[in-house]
């Protein structure tokens, strides 16, 4: 599901936003994840089960972090940390480089003359260097003291999954946001500015940057056809020299 398709515009959009307003205050973190893990499982279900996974991973650790430090067992604290931030960097190198770390070791394996094995292709699941990296956020502010932990999942779970900016960022410090999952602000007044920043956006999106994606496909296509003939000129031009 993208922003400017037709189902998001007039179903998906409407239908949340109009559980969000009626729900209850306590409700409606409930509201942004489902609605949220929705938007995320439109293109790959399966993907949603890993997304759970890295907010639990990061929700639990943020909690330890957090009781550790108030007993004054910072060291102890450090060391969650590491395996937080290691565990969550680990999952993103996987889906990130497993694909070109195999080919590498084929490509250096293969001219020795060893039996080269075959790594099925790894789909990089959408969007996971923001919420992995959001998450991250939230481990370390914890550690350092800028923010309170959170003790209810849904909310640290709307944190990560808002789908706003799911998918294309920007990354949110926890820090910055952390009353507002305990405490929001909604009005008339509010809900008009980020209306009006959403047809913004859509605008430039959909009559500019898509009115001007051919003629870049076009640009690039051109300059590399145009690189490649330059590649080729020079090795007839320099094919004789090299023979005589």
């Amino acid at each position: 599901m993208i922003f400017a398709s037709n189902v998001f515009l007039f179903l998906f959009l409407p239908v949340f936003l109009l559980c969000y307003y009626i729900a209850k205050d306590h409700w409606r973190s409930y509201v942004i994840v489902l609605g949220s893990y929705l938007f995320y499982a439109w293109w790959r279900p399966d993907f949603l089960l890993l997304f759970v996974a890295i907010s639990y991973w990061n929700y639990w650790f943020g909690l330890r972090i957090k009781a550790r430090i108030d007993a004054g067992q910072k060291k102890i604290a450090f060391r969650l940390l590491t395996v937080g931030v290691i565990g969550n960097l680990a999952t993103l190198g996987y889906f990130k480089y497993a694909n070109f770390g195999a080919d590498v070791l084929v490509a250096v394996l293969e001219p020795l003359g060893i039996n080269t094995f075959t790594l099925e292709h790894i789909i990089l699941p959408l969007g996971i260097s923001f919420y992995v990296f959001q998450a991250l956020s939230y481990i370390v502010d914890i550690y350092r003291r800028n923010a309170e932990p959170t003790n209810r999942f849904v909310d640290f779970a709307a944190y990560i999954a808002l789908f706003p900016q799911l998918i294309a960022g920007p990354i949110l410090r926890y820090s910055l946001i952390d009353k507002q999952l305990k405490n929001r602000t909604h009005s008339l007044e509010l809900f008009s500015l980020g209306a009006c920043r959403f047809m913004l956006g859509f605008i430039k999106k959909v009559l500019i940057a898509d009115s001007l994606a051919p003629m870049n496909t076009l640009a690039v296509a051109e300059a590399e056809c145009n690189t490649v003939t330059g590649l080729k000129q020079v090795h007839h031009a320099a094919t004789p020299l090299l023979l005589s």
